[in-house]
């Protein structure tokens, strides 16, 4: 049976990588997959502004609260 496992590390030159953590494998081949895990230079409230532009741009309405306080009281009410 194959055995995979999940360790970061560090690009150093285009075919070089650095591993955080030493693998319980002996020497020999193995398959690596690489996910670019730099995080995002965007703010939380630059990335909430996108999230209201695309919002706006599909004509999305929020729910209204005195929706939201109905549908929350038939709920309840249905516990019972």
């Amino acid at each position: 049976m194959k055995q995979a496992i999940i360790v970061t590390g560090n690009l150093i030159e285009p075919n070089t990588i650095r591993l955080d953590e030493s693998v319980p494998f002996a020497n020999g081949k193995v398959r690596v997959i690489i996910e670019n895990l730099e995080t995002s230079k965007r703010t939380s409230w630059e990335v909430l502004a996108e999230i209201r532009k695309r919002q706006q741009d599909r004509n999305f309405k929020p729910s209204l609260k005195e929706d939201i306080d109905k549908y929350l009281s038939l709920e309840r009410d249905s516990w019972e």
